[in-house]
């Protein structure tokens, strides 16, 4: 084996791994780590883009992430490959698609608008802990139809499930997993036994693979994913938007005075701060790119929060740019590109826009490099303390 390209154990690395990526995309694109158990990491565009495309030979059900999760079941869509993956999404992409998010967006607005009212009022502080943390789980709450009661006990398994992975502490990342898994079993046999019209969580009690129903424990692991993977990408994206934003008077105020920007914005801002970085793929057969071998089930980190800011694709790359579009890989790509893209983006909006039109300003209170960050396989602030200047006009 290589030696190790980068560590991921560097404070500097915590804090700011775009510099890291932006090295190893010139010098060493195809990287390996020791750390976390031995990985490699794809940090360029064009290489991304290709091995998510490739189903044949770079497949999610052997290891879906680093570090390695303890085994705790398989769980779709995101631990298959088709054809079973395809049936998965088949099913679920009903649920999540952007017709039923638009019915739930005047909810997941008021719901943002409670939760942002006593912080603008008290003139800010984490807007992490306020604010952000709590929009993801209710929202899916909503779109789910899981009674609003269970949100708080999902949000706070899930938020200590996260904390153990970044910790790499196994016993209670499988604690928290389980944890979660009860709580789903719960909510899904409540459903069975009381089934509702067009629900999303009667949607995932129809999926069949091969012909047959699925059974319960996947039914279970399914909603189990959903959770875990609505809480994490939105909290981190949001977080990471609203310090950019804290940091940028200017760009609040062409916001607040033009709101027809704000759509263009979160994409932008969203691309800069694309908070997955340590999602895998492994290889069925020895594949060479760029010189070096990757062998059969080595993990491969496919990097998006890299290939987001990859300069052969983006122009000035660390820039504010309003004019680029939806041309991020913040959701990912490929087959496995997330499902739940359009109830991430109501969320986002809507917290955005809120600050927005309540405040006159608001500001970090600290400088960036002193916050506290997530580890693989995100990146993303933990807190965002924020100075608020309530709305006067």
């Amino acid at each position: 084996m290589p030696t190790s390209d980068f560590d991921v154990h560097d404070p500097a690395f915590v804090t700011d791994p775009h510099r890291t990526f932006d090295d190893l995309r010139e010098r060493c694109p195809v990287a390996w780590t020791d750390d976390l158990g031995g990985f490699w990491m794809l940090t360029r565009h064009a290489d991304i883009a290709r091995v998510t495309t490739d189903t044949r030979t770079w497949v999610s059900s052997v290891q879906n992430a680093v570090p390695k999760l303890p085994n705790t079941g398989r769980r779709g869509p995101l631990h298959f490959d088709p054809p079973e993956h395809t049936a998965y999404r088949r099913a679920l992409n009903p649920v999540f698609a952007a017709d039923r998010v638009a019915e739930v967006r005047p909810a997941i607005d008021a719901m943002v608008h409670d939760l942002t009212g006593p912080f603008v009022a008290a003139g800010g502080g984490d807007v992490v802990a306020a604010v952000i943390r709590h929009v993801p789980i209710r929202a899916l709450c909503l779109l789910l139809g899981i009674p609003p009661d269970l949100a708080d006990d999902l949000l706070d398994a899930t938020v200590r499930f996260v904390a153990s992975v970044h910790d790499v502490d196994p016993e209670e990342t499988k604690a928290q997993s389980y944890r979660i898994y009860d709580r789903s079993r719960e909510i899904l046999r409540d459903r069975a036994r009381r089934p509702l019209d067009d629900d999303g969580l009667s949607a995932m009690l129809s999926i069949e693979l091969d012909g047959r129903p699925l059974d319960e424990e996947m039914a279970v692991g399914t909603l189990r994913q959903v959770v875990v993977a609505a809480h994490v990408g939105p909290v981190l994206g949001l977080a990471g938007i609203v310090m950019h934003l804290g940091e940028d008077r200017a760009l609040q105020d062409r916001l607040r005075a033009d709101p027809a920007l704000r759509g263009p914005a979160v994409e932008e801002l969203l691309r800069l701060h694309a908070p997955n970085t340590g999602f895998t793929r492994t290889p069925t057969c020895p594949v060479e790119l760029h010189g070096r071998v990757i062998e059969v089930d080595q993990p491969v980190a496919v990097n998006y929060a890299a290939a987001s800011r990859d300069p052969d694709v983006f122009t000035d790359p660390d820039a504010v740019d309003l004019d680029r579009g939806d041309v991020g890989m913040a959701f990912g790509h490929g087959i496995h590109k997330c499902i739940g893209q359009h109830l991430a983006r109501a969320q986002l909006h809507a917290v955005v826009d809120e600050l927005l039109d309540t405040t006159d300003a608001f500001a970090l209170t600290v400088p960036r490099d002193e916050l506290g960050f997530t580890q693989l396989p995100e990146h993303g602030p933990l807190e965002v303390p924020l100075a608020i200047e309530p709305r006067t006009g």
